[in-house]
């Protein structure tokens, strides 16, 4: 029992980083890509620190996903073989990770270099994206690496 929460606790810790750093790299990338420069970094600190589209918050929003992730692999673990759970959270952290950085580039390229927000519907994605597509994509990803699993280890 303690073996697993052990895994389980990896794939959170994973999950946490790469949702805390999806905000800023995509936010620099997409910064650095419209001819920004040095004043790209200047725009992710002042993103930083502003009430609305805070990085800091929707990296945690971006945790979400990955707390679904880590339940759905617990009950896998519980109900059925626990073998091919790290190619399920393997393929349902890439699912998670990939939509996470397609809100992400969605939306930055339509803020900067202006720093001006676009009007509505802009911005939905960071809620949209975490609370509904990733679960499910993080489900796909899960189905998708028992089935690799699966292919893989008939002999």
């Amino acid at each position: 029992m303690p073996d697993n929460s052990v895994r389980v606790l990896r794939v959170l810790g994973a999950g946490v980083c790469i949702s805390v750093l999806i905000p800023p790299v995509v936010f620099l990338a997409v910064g650095l890509g419209s001819g920004m420069g040095a004043e790209a970094w200047g725009a992710l600190v002042d993103q930083y620190r502003t009430d609305r589209l805070n990085l800091g918050v929707l990296g945690a929003v971006g945790v979400i996903p990955f707390l679904a992730l880590v339940v759905l692999l617990a009950l896998h673990r519980r109900f059925a073989d626990p073998a091919p759970g790290r190619s399920m959270a393997v393929a349902g952290g890439v699912v998670i990770a990939a939509l996470l950085v397609w809100a992400h580039a969605t939306y930055w390229p339509s803020f900067l270099p202006d720093q001006v927000a676009p009007s509505w519907p802009h911005g939905i994605e960071f809620v949209v994206v975490p609370l509904f597509f990733a679960p499910v994509g993080a489900v796909v990803g899960m189905i998708a690496g028992y089935l690799l699993h699966r292919s893989t280890n008939l002999s």
